[in-house]
């Protein structure tokens, strides 16, 4: 019993551990994508700032104006983007499914500040195009992390690795 008990908790850390330096990495990428883009328009980047375990980051930039701007907006959402396509695509499971999980909280998040607010003051209702395509493309890198593993996805998006419907031999 002791042993089963103590396999639990060090795997439950272990998973802790993972996602907290998933989380530091996560925001790391974003804000370094934000800083990549301010850099490639001819901006100045004074700060890039990422806490111990990935609960606040951001970054201060000279202005940007006109197009880049929006640009600037989408390099951190789009970064984390690729990174859990990249990742799930490697094969891995847990990093990815948490990246595309926190990409798609945040491409519906329109508070004041955000990226996705600011993108809707650049472009109106067009940004919720953006958030359409965001979380689509985060649910397939979700469902490369986990096909196989969880039975209800593995019905669900197995024709999609084949190319062709799922026929139940029975029938």
């Amino acid at each position: 019993m002791g042993y089963k008990v103590g396999s639990i908790a060090i795997a439950t850390l272990s998973l802790a551990a993972v996602l907290i330096a998933a989380n530091f990495c996560y925001g790391l990428i974003h804000e370094s994508a934000h800083a990549v883009a301010v850099k490639a328009l001819g901006g100045e980047v004074f700060a890039l700032y990422v806490n111990p375990i990935g609960l606040d980051a951001y970054m201060e930039h000279s202005p940007v104006a006109g197009t880049g701007y929006i640009a600037l907006e989408l390099a951190g959402l789009c970064a984390t983007t690729v990174a859990a396509v990249i990742i799930a695509m490697a094969g891995k499971e847990a990093v990815p499914a948490f990246f595309a999980l926190r990409t798609t909280i945040y491409s519906m998040n329109y508070s004041p500040g955000t990226d996705m607010a600011n993108l809707q003051a650049a472009l109106g209702s067009d940004a919720f195009l953006i958030s359409i395509v965001l979380v689509t493309v985060n649910a397939l890198a979700l469902a490369i992390a986990l096909r196989g593993r969880y039975a209800p996805l593995t019905g669900l998006f197995s024709s999609l690795w084949r190319g062709s419907p799922q026929r139940n031999s029975g029938e």
